[in-house]
Formats: C-alpha cells, structure tokens, sequence
C-alpha cells in the first residue's frame, strides 16, 4: 500500500511538472487507435486479395470505415485503393509512434532532472553541513541520481503501457 502511494504521488508531481505528458498519452492512445484502424483495413484488403466481394455488414473495427472514406472520396473501393490506404494508415501509425516515443523519452529525461535538483535541493537545505561533509559527494550523486533515474523510469514505464492498455480493454461484441 506504501508503494501505492509512493507511484500515485509520483504521478501527481510529473503531471503537476509537465504538461506535456497529457500530450504524450494522448498522442500514444491516438496512436493506439490507428493501430486498430490499419488492423481493420485488412479485412477489406483480404476480401479483394482474395477475389470476394466486399462485405456490407463490416463493422468499424472489420474495415468499414475504408470503405466509407473511399466513397466519401468518391473512389471506388478496389485493392490498389484499399492498399493504399491500409498503408498510409500504418505510416500513420508509425509516425505516431515515433513522435511519442521520442516526447515521452525527453520528458523522462527532463523529469530525472527535477527529481534530482530537488533532491540535492532538500539534502542541502534539510541536513547540517557537518554532517553533509562527512559523506562523499559520490554518496549524494548515488542516492539522488538513481533514485530519481528510477523514479522517472517508472513514469515512462507507465506512461508507455497506459496506450497499450487501451487495446486490452477494447473487445468485439
């Protein structure tokens, strides 16, 4: 319960700190959800690979929604067109992918840096100099720059599973 405690707290201070990290799950579930879409193109894909006529009860999940963008285009739904779409959606993906990755790693980093500063902060402000001198400016790096390394690992790490939990939650009815 007291590490429950410890990780909510945690929490609560890197969102409190960065902003940026609502950005961040939002841009890895959005992320998600085109994952799913591109999934979906492939129902259709497969049909047409295959030489079968195009299902009209799809669901959204089933690739539906190619076939309604492409009429909405004002395209005709044929391998080349749903190719083409099932690609750029996974380009998508990808792209989405990478900007995420790459926002929640800089803030990772720039939260290593508040937990440190702020742990240096409190040694110094907190502990007698006598007994600050007695211990070595090594034990003080450790005992900040790993705890606050692993704290915002810790954030990442959860950060990271909150989009791919997403796709845990969604099930066919």
């Amino acid at each position: 319960m007291k590490q429950l405690g410890y990780v909510t707290g945690l929490l609560g201070f890197a969102f409190r700190q960065n902003r940026l990290l609502y950005a961040s799950l939002a841009l890895s579930l959005f992320s998600v959800v085109v994952e799913l879409a591109a999934m979906g193109a492939l129902f259709p894909l497969s049909e047409l690979a295959f030489g079968r006529p195009l299902s009209a009860s799809a669901s959204l999940l089933g690739g539906a929604w190619v076939i309604a963008l492409l009429k909405a285009l004002g395209l005709e739904p044929s391998l080349r067109s749903v190719s083409l779409v099932f690609l750029g959606t996974l380009l998508l993906r990808l792209l989405t992918l990478i900007a995420s990755q790459g926002l929640i790693l800089h803030l990772g980093k720039r939260l290593h840096a508040q937990l440190s500063s702020r742990a240096f902060a409190n040694i110094i402000h907190a502990l007698p100099i006598n007994l600050i001198e007695a211990k070595s400016i090594g034990h003080y790096i450790s005992l900040a720059g790993d705890e606050s390394f692993r704290a915002s690992n810790l954030v990442i790490a959860i950060s990271q599973f909150a989009g791919k939990g997403l796709v845990g939650f969604i099930q066919k009815p």
